[in-house]
């Protein structure tokens, strides 16, 4: 059987201090015909040196600077292989990553995407496994959410230093409206098959690649593979995913509106949990201006809600410095319980 191929895609933007570690846990496992794509979105520190000294083993493409989601859509145009893999710069994948992704894939060809667990790794150097369970989403277990799924020796064969693992398959596109799934870092997905929907959000501040799994998703059958292929590094200089709570919830708005609120179909079925989910992102919202004193801006959000929580409707009207006390109070009663 002749391989698939990859595509791999780093974005980087002043992490000479990680960006060499990453690149070189991708070069460790490329096979011939892989390529590995850098670019960089306008470094500023000593970046340009540190992929310089991997010579031609690399592409590296100067973007300028237009943010992580711009800088992985040049990537993606200038892949010429099957499958498009993805790396952020201050993450590391671990060993038989793409073996096991490459492998899965070329045995299932309906499958447009796939994803995988992840592990964390903390600065004083414990490492939290298994890292999807503490991500927020309705479902306690897999199974739950797609079913009894099956092992992945029934499909492939296993690296012989890797124990079996379950696989689950299914449609991805509803449960994310409620919930967090993939980490672009373990994302595998068929370049040709996934068109345009293999893209990026270029004008919002965070959660960019939500878009392009939600655009996934709608287009095609996604698999978890639940077995770690990738480790987050947590370090003292800040994560591309560490952005204020207010820009995060301001881009799931964006993002449910746009999508699942465009979706005519999805809504005649699914209206109720539409208006929810809104709902619910607004009122998080709200909360948060009134914790931030910004109560005008709290009350035209709780506007925009179908039901508006009293206690929130009550903090708003409030002087600024009254509500934020209310804040802090609810939040320390919370705690206690």
């Amino acid at each position: 059987m002749s391989h698939l191929r990859f595509s791999i895609i780093i974005p980087t933007y002043n992490r000479a201090k990680y960006v060499g570690e990453a690149v070189r846990s991708a070069l460790q496992q490329m096979l011939p015909g892989d390529e590995l794509i850098v670019i960089d979105d306008g470094s500023e520190d000593e970046t340009p040196n540190v992929l310089g000294d991997f010579g031609d083993r690399i592409t590296v493409i100067q973007g300028g600077h237009g943010g992580s989601g711009r800088a992985r859509n040049l990537g993606i145009e200038q892949a010429r292989n099957e499958l498009v893999a993805f790396l952020d710069d201050d993450d590391i994948w671990l060993p038989n990553k793409l073996k096991i992704q490459r492998t899965f894939m070329e045995r299932r060809p309906d499958v447009l995407f796939c994803f995988t667990n992840f592990e964390v790794e903390y600065r004083d150097g414990t490492v939290q496994p298994r890292y999807l369970s503490q991500w927020d989403r309705d479902h306690a277990t897999w199974e739950e959410a797609f079913g009894p799924g099956f092992k992945y020796s029934s499909v492939a064969p296993l690296p012989d230093e890797i124990s079996d693992f379950r696989v689950y398959e299914g449609d991805l596109y509803g449960l994310q409206l409620t919930g967090f799934y993939v980490l672009t870092d373990t994302l595998v997905a068929r370049r040709k098959e996934a068109g345009d929907a293999l893209h990026f959000a270029e004008d919002l501040k965070t959660y960019v690649d939500l878009e392009c799994f939600y655009r996934l998703s709608r287009k095609g059958k996604a698999a978890l593979l639940d077995i770690e292929t990738a480790r987050q590094l947590d370090h003292p200089h800040g994560r591309l995913s560490q952005l204020a709570l207010l820009e995060k919830i301001d881009a799931r708005l964006t993002l449910t509106e746009r999508f699942w609120g465009a979706d005519r179909d999805f809504l005649v079925e699914h209206s109720a949990l539409y208006v929810r989910t809104i709902d619910d992102l607004l009122c998080k919202n709200a909360g948060l201006l009134i914790s931030q004193g910004q109560n005008k801006k709290a009350r035209a959000v709780l506007r925009r809600m179908s039901h508006r929580p009293v206690f929130l409707k009550a903090l708003a009207a409030l002087p600024a410095s009254l509500s934020m006390l209310g804040i802090r109070l609810r939040r320390a009663l919370k705690d206690v319980r």
